[in-house]
């Protein structure tokens, strides 16, 4: 059964860089969801070959024990001079056929230019227009002029009214979270010390009461390996409903992924079929 499931996590930087880590997080009981972002990205072909490597590295790393999952997109900061938004569709629509692929991410803004945001509608238009309501959509905000960057985003987002039913926005800091959760989307937290500490999820769990059952926690790992999910697990500085909710349930639930055991909390609609999504916190 998960005890833990890291809702956002980059896979092949960490199996590159960190290679030790894929059988702790199996023996952690951990499942992940493996956000693209990408090395050398130069051209739009370096994106397509990127994006077929990341499969050969899933496959191998499901072999090895590890429950993952993932969402294919282009990042704000490795989009290539030479991609146009009419290219999206093409580039993308194949791997999002992967049966273990829950939609598209890691999307979003990083400075509010005017590619990054031709490229994420574009990316946003794809998924809503595949006509499958279980593509999900992992959205990042960045480090630097949070706020201002974050609330251009949610500008941009309001278009996509169906948007928030399916989407995460995630690395929400005290600065962001209010507004991202009053428009109804989840809230991702990336527990770590360079993003949030468990003193900080903790404010804003508090902070936030009634929409908690939207917030959903991550380490964004890749290159730099965090173990802040597992140790604020075994703190159990946070309730243990909100904490199941937190840590896996919330994340099982959107995301539609089916666990181990257990009792069925919910169900996802993947091409026609009704799949229950399982999950268990001890």
């Amino acid at each position: 059964m998960h005890r833990i499931i890291d809702s956002h996590i980059h896979l092949c930087s960490l199996a590159k860089h960190n290679p030790d880590r894929i059988a702790w997080l199996a023996e952690h009981r951990c499942a992940v969801i493996s956000w693209a972002f990408g090395g050398n990205i130069g051209t739009a072909s370096d994106l397509k070959h990127y994006f077929s490597y990341r499969l050969t590295i899933f496959d191998d790393l499901r072999r090895r024990g590890l429950d993952c999952y993932h969402l294919c997109g282009i990042h704000p900061r490795k989009l290539p001079p030479d991609l146009r938004p009419e290219a999206v569709a093409g580039l993308l629509t194949p791997f999002l056929d992967i049966p273990e692929c829950l939609g598209i991410g890691e999307i979003g803004l990083e400075t509010g230019s005017s590619l990054e945001r031709e490229i994420l509608c574009a990316q946003l238009e794809l998924g809503l227009s595949l006509g499958r309501p279980e593509v999900r959509f992992g959205i990042h905000t960045p480090r630097k002029e949070k706020a201002s960057i974050t609330a251009q985003l949610l500008r941009l987002l309001d278009v996509f009214k169906t948007l928030p039913h399916v989407a995460v926005i995630d690395h929400c800091t005290h600065e962001i979270i209010g507004p991202v959760l009053s428009r109804g989307y989840h809230a991702g937290i990336s527990l770590s010390r360079i993003k949030s500490s468990e003193v900080e999820l903790i404010q804003m769990l508090e902070s936030h009461a009634p929409e908690a059952g939207r917030i959903m926690c991550n380490t964004d790992s890749g290159r730099d390996f965090f173990e802040d999910m597992v140790l604020a697990v075994h703190a159990g500085k946070i309730e243990q409903k909100i904490a199941e909710n937190v840590f896996s349930g919330t994340a099982a639930r959107f995301f539609g992924i089916a666990g181990e055991g257990g009792a069925t909390s919910d169900c996802r609609i993947v091409r026609g079929e009704r799949i229950p999504t399982v999950f268990s916190f001890i």
